[in-house]
């Protein structure tokens, strides 16, 4: 425990969180998980992801997710995850946005009732970050569609040791989904369907029994496909290919590349843990996942068609499914 504190003080001091009033000319405060991601193993090695709804954030392994009862349910609350000692918590919640108030709004009213605000960003994805002493929590708040908002909570923000996490904590809140937050549904869905290995890769993916795998050619094989699997009147298909990173490519770049080329609603997320890329493509009628096993080397997952509204349910399924084989 004296090394994890070590090691998070340490990580504390150069990522440490600010909270003040901006200044008309002060740039915004961004908050980026490639900052501290080779950090997560020396921390806690077996530290894992959470779900905080639409989110993930990464926590030390002594956190527990809790169950929420029905009436924190019907309250908002989205999340309760505890230290086994319970002396730390990070709550979440979702509220409405009833003046539909922007960020920048909000910033300046929170202020104005006497709370450090700041909009900030935190892995490209606009925030407002502020504190309440009287909670004694760091709170960080994303805008969401249909006038929601969500509030991820750090409690509580006076003890040492928790403060110095939440640095690191904080870096790692994006967008992303956890297969245990969906198993139950693709059991609903599909209870013939498994989860198995990608072949020649240390991963694995949830199939439904509806897609047969199809044998590769040589053609393919040399066109970077890893497997192909489709239904049986062959009307959806989903598949695995590989390329060379020869141009030393990001997920980043990527996402701006093909944004670029066109594609719609490109998000970085992280999916089980695994630092990912998704995105679609209307001309093609299809949606991908891409990620990175290594500097040298990109795997897309690739799902059509996309417009299908039960095809796309088994997609996001799968999609959700690409987790790493321990």
């Amino acid at each position: 425990m004296k090394k994890l504190l070590a090691i998070l003080l340490t990580l504390a001091v150069l990522c440490s969180v600010s909270v003040t009033a901006l200044a008309a000319d002060t740039d915004v405060q961004t908050f980026v998980y490639t900052d501290v991601a080779e950090d997560l193993a020396e921390i806690d090695e077996d530290g894992a992801f959470h779900q905080v709804g639409n989110y993930v954030i990464w926590l030390p392994s002594f956190f527990e997710e809790k169950e929420l009862s029905e009436e924190r349910v019907e309250q908002g609350y989205i999340a309760n995850i505890e230290a086994a000692d319970r002396s730390a918590a990070i709550i979440a919640f979702t509220d409405t946005n009833e003046e539909k108030a922007d960020l920048d709004t909000l910033a300046a009213a929170y202020l104005g009732a006497g709370l450090d605000a700041e909009v900030v960003e935190v892995n490209g994805k606009p925030a407002m970050l502020y504190v309440d002493e009287t909670s004694d929590t760091l709170n960080v708040l994303f805008l969401e569609e249909e006038d929601m908002e969500t509030v991820i909570s750090f409690y509580p923000l006076s003890d040492e040791g928790f403060n110095s996490l939440i640095p690191v904590a904080l870096r790692t809140v994006q967008q992303g989904i956890m297969w245990s937050s969906v198993e139950p549904i693709a059991a609903t869905v599909d209870a013939k369907g498994a989860v198995y290995p990608i072949t020649g890769y240390d991963y694995a993916i949830w199939v439904p029994s509806v897609l047969n795998d199809t044998e590769l050619s040589e053609e393919d094989i040399e066109n970077g496909y890893v497997a192909y699997l489709t239904t049986n009147d062959e009307s959806a298909a989903a598949w695995v290919a590989r390329w060379d990173n020869e141009d030393g490519d990001t997920l980043e770049s990527l996402k701006e590349y093909y944004t670029g080329e066109g594609a719609k609603d490109a998000e970085l997320s992280i999916i089980n843990g695994i630092p990912a890329l998704t995105y679609s493509n209307e001309e093609l009628d299809s949606a991908y996942v891409v990620f990175l096993p290594s500097e040298d080397e990109v795997v897309s997952v690739g799902f059509s068609p996309a417009s299908d509204e039960g095809f796309g349910t088994v997609a996001m399924l799968m999609a959700s499914s690409i987790q790493p084989v321990k």
